[in-house]
């Protein structure tokens, strides 16, 4: 049983999840830095799990490239990849199809860019694809830049198809004029009479985030609370198995200073230094409030595994805690309150926190951290 699954010798990067026959098929990126060993196999690995309890096996599929997407039309499986280009930057969408998911076809005569009158060269990835019934085609979101007299041109592109294997550019599905950065692993699906928009950003925030609308068109409304997690859970996917709706993303690691950002290589603590590309693999389960607006939760499957229970005690250290035998309840207006806990705590289990804040801030996403003697862990809910 592995909650949070970790490769050995390596790391779960962005995460494209697919779902058939009662299983959940988890292609991802796989970063083996700074791992050389001889089983070493780069690209696209695909990973299955039931329950996101228990996972494998995992093998690799030989797509070498960046984050796309999986669908089935036809009997056959259609997979949407990325590659780069450099001196000059440039990006382009990759097509490869399958019967197995595990053999798969490149066809390289439909590899595209972008159409340059609307969008930069530089930005043209992370395809996701899916059917618009409203639409009656089949859309293909995209991380893209658009053209531009400011460097504010971060936008979600659009291309439409009617067979999968050619390609109209359209104008951005979505283009804020917010950011200098492209929106990252877009990601769309209706329910309840929404369109949901889900992409991840890097500039300001490092961070997976949505908008909704009542249109697949837009406008699109960025909801108070417009994130699923803190800003550790990032390039995250959704897929649903007819009955639930599940977001995978990834929370990285601190060890590797991949950008070489670190204030300081040799300080010792992990919290001063920059998050790495890929880390481990993080389900949450989605689901919609009364407004229609998005929250997350742990994975239902969790309750029938983890079943024993043990109860803590608290120690207050900062704020104004209400102790009891079942519960630890603070109410501060400020964005920090601690306790410590006086027992051993498992090194797997589920957390039931409350949380009470005011100036209405017991919607947002927050980390719950534990320390005990030299050991320390953090707990995400």
């Amino acid at each position: 049983m592995q909650l949070f699954y970790t490769p050995q010798h390596a790391r779960v990067g962005d995460v494209i999840p697919y779902y058939e026959d009662g299983k959940f098929h988890l292609f991802y990126l796989k970063n083996w830095n700074p791992y050389f060993g001889s089983d070493r196999k780069d690209g696209w690995h695909l990973l299955n799990t039931k329950d996101m309890v228990h996972y494998g096996p995992e093998t690799a599929i030989g797509i070498l490239g960046g984050t796309g997407s999986v669908i089935k039309a036809d009997g056959i499986y259609h997979l949407y990849y990325c590659v780069f280009e450099q001196n000059p930057q440039r990006q382009y969408v990759c097509h490869a199809t399958s019967r197995d998911l595990d053999s798969w076809t490149k066809h390289e005569e439909e590899t595209f860019g972008p159409d340059e009158t609307i969008y930069l060269p530089t930005d043209w990835r992370d395809p996701y694809v899916f059917w618009n019934e409203e639409e009656n085609c089949w859309w293909m979101l995209l991380c893209a830049q658009s053209q531009g007299k400011t460097g504010r041109r971060g936008c979600v592109g659009l291309c439409k198809s009617a067979d999968l294997h050619h390609w109209e550019c359209c104008e951005p599905l979505y283009a804020p004029h917010a950011s200098m950065a492209a929106y990252e692993c877009p990601d769309m699906f209706y329910e309840n009479g929404w369109w949901y928009l889900i992409f991840s950003q890097f500039t300001d925030r490092f961070q997976t985030i949505y908008r909704m609308s009542r249109s697949c068109h837009g406008p699109w409304k960025r909801p108070k609370t417009d994130s699923f997690d803190g800003r550790a859970f990032y390039a995250a996917k959704s897929c649903g198995d007819g009955n639930h709706r599940y977001l995978f993303g990834w929370n990285p690691t601190r060890t590797q200073n991949t950008w070489n950002f670190d204030p300081d290589p040799n300080h010792e603590g992990y919290d001063y230094k920059t998050y790495d590309w890929g880390g481990t693999l993080i389900p949450h389960e989605i689901y919609a409030r009364e407004d229609g607006t998005l929250a997350v939760r742990p994975n239902p499957a969790l309750k029938e595994v983890l079943s024993i229970q043990n109860d803590v005690k608290w120690a207050p250290m900062n704020g104004a805690w209400e102790i009891g035998e079942t519960s630890a309840v603070v109410d501060t207006p400020y964005a920090y309150a601690s306790a410590l806990s006086e027992n051993d705590v498992p090194h797997q289990a589920v957390w039931h926190l409350i949380s009470r804040f005011l100036k209405e801030r017991s919607a947002l996403p927050w980390h719950c951290r534990w320390m005990r003697s030299l050991r320390e862990a953090t707990i995400s809910t």
